[in-house]
């Protein structure tokens, strides 16, 4: 996931104000054009259709007031905003009229949001589903080097898989490894040798990571 900040204009006019979300790095800014102007993004207004289909011009930059490199708008959104901005402005062909309600400015607030909408079948909610699912968790090791370090850090794994917790699909290599491998490292050093230290000091080893004992054996590691 990424944030981003997005903005329609049609000429001089503003559609849809800028507004801040979160969307898979995955996405092409054609995708997110069309969650944002059909009202999925900001659970606004769709605009009309002639503007929802339509995108003339798609220019980032990294302030609102910066926003004027030109990008192809199939291009994927995490592959240009790290460099060029986060600020997106969609730019649409057709021009409304006069007595149309969207010839003014929808959002009058320069409030930044970060709301997404995942209720919705589109590719774009599945790649937003995918890439905010807090179930993903990092491999198990290999048996074939099952001393007891390994046998820890599968134990630690197999019981965030129980309980159904993990981390994003993006966060799983790098905050999932870490955490085990701290985790491991933390409760191997006390094993047998503080808990009831830390037991009479009011910090004692939760319940449910008792699990993790017995494994702090030089011979085995």
């Amino acid at each position: 996931m990424v944030f981003v900040v997005l903005r329609i204009v049609s000429g001089a006019k503003i559609l849809k104000n800028w507004f801040g979300c979160s969307v898979p790095d995955t996405a092409s800014f054609l995708d997110v054009f069309a969650e944002f102007s059909s009202g999925n993004l900001d659970k606004g207004k769709p605009l009309p259709e002639e503007f929802s289909t339509t995108v003339a011009r798609v220019s980032v930059g990294k302030s609102n007031a910066a926003v004027g490199i030109d990008i192809q708008p199939n291009l994927l959104i995490g592959d240009v905003i790290c460099s060029l901005g986060i600020y997106v402005q969609f730019y649409v062909s057709t021009v409304c009229t006069d007595g149309d309600v969207f010839s003014t400015i929808i959002n009058e607030n320069d409030e930044m949001s970060c709301r997404v909408n995942s209720g919705n079948a589109s590719a774009f909610a599945v790649l937003m589903n995918s890439a905010t699912q807090r179930t993903h968790l990092p491999p198990f090791l290999p048996a074939t080097s099952a001393n007891n370090k390994t046998k820890m850090k599968n134990g630690i794994i197999e019981f965030l898989q129980k309980n159904k917790v993990g981390w994003s699909a993006l966060n799983t290599s790098s905050m999932g490894t870490q955490f085990m491998n701290t985790l491991s490292a933390c409760t191997r050093v006390l094993d047998g040798h503080h808990h009831d230290t830390l037991a009479e000091r009011c910090c004692a080893i939760p319940s449910e990571l008792k699990f993790l004992s017995g494994y702090n054996k030089p011979e085995s590691h």
